[in-house]
């Protein structure tokens, strides 16, 4: 629900969403869609590739509808940095899950959106390819200086690699945000302690004013 508000997806029963200067509630359905496309990149578990375009067709396709030329030499950075650059003929269906997510990456960045939405990317990748995932999302993280990028997991450790601030919610209420490492030794409650434990079953200790003592049994120091 929150990427969705954040998206221009949903519009909230109570406040309002600014990308830049420009509030969502505000455009009509026509103008939503075409902030969204030209201003917010989308990574979804299911990738949403267009099965009859090939790689590059549907890497192109946003910058096409909005009647652009692509920026030839910046799409072939990008395949190159995401491990594409053989595979722009190819169609969907011949590539891997992991390939599949990166040209779903390629297709968001290529614009150089203001705000970038990840859905927990990583939930249909093999383990054994997280890690290198995470280190192209880092780079062109590097690549767009000016683009924001929110990443939504429900792991702690990934979350960690990725970002580099924090904010935690619990049954739709903000816990805690702030510089990640400042959030991971210094916990608000038992709540974003219990979500940072990979096992809140492994934990013990106490919260007093905001700071955590104790210990974290599996191996995890907090405090």
């Amino acid at each position: 629900t929150l990427l969705n508000m954040l998206g221009g997806l949903d519009v909230p029963s109570e406040g309002s969403v600014k990308i830049g200067k420009q509030e969502l509630s505000k455009l009509t359905s026509e103008q939503a869609t075409i902030f969204r496309r030209k201003q917010i990149g989308f990574i979804f578990q299911n990738y949403n590739l267009v099965p009859v375009l090939n790689v590059y067709e549907n890497i192109v396709m946003p910058i096409q509808l909005d009647g652009k030329k692509p920026d030839q030499k910046f799409i072939q950075e990008v395949a190159a940095l995401l491990g594409l650059e053989k595979k722009l003929c190819n169609m969907p269906n011949t590539l891997s899950g992991g390939q599949q997510q990166r040209v779903a990456l390629a297709r968001a960045l290529v614009r150089r959106p203001s705000l970038v939405l990840f859905d927990e990317p990583l939930s249909n990748i093999a383990p054994e390819q997280r890690e290198e995932y995470i280190s192209i999302i880092k780079s062109m993280k590097a690549e767009l200086p000016r683009s924001t990028f929110i990443y939504v997991t429900h792991n702690p450790r990934e979350a960690m690699s990725v970002g580099d601030k924090l904010l935690i919610m619990g049954n739709g209420r903000l816990l805690q945000y702030g510089e990640k490492e400042r959030v991971w030794k210094n916990p608000y409650c038992a709540d974003v302690l219990r979500t940072l434990c990979a096992d809140p079953r492994e934990f013990v200790g106490s919260i007093k004013d905001g700071a955590f003592s104790g210990c974290v049994q599996n191996g995890v120091y907090l405090g």
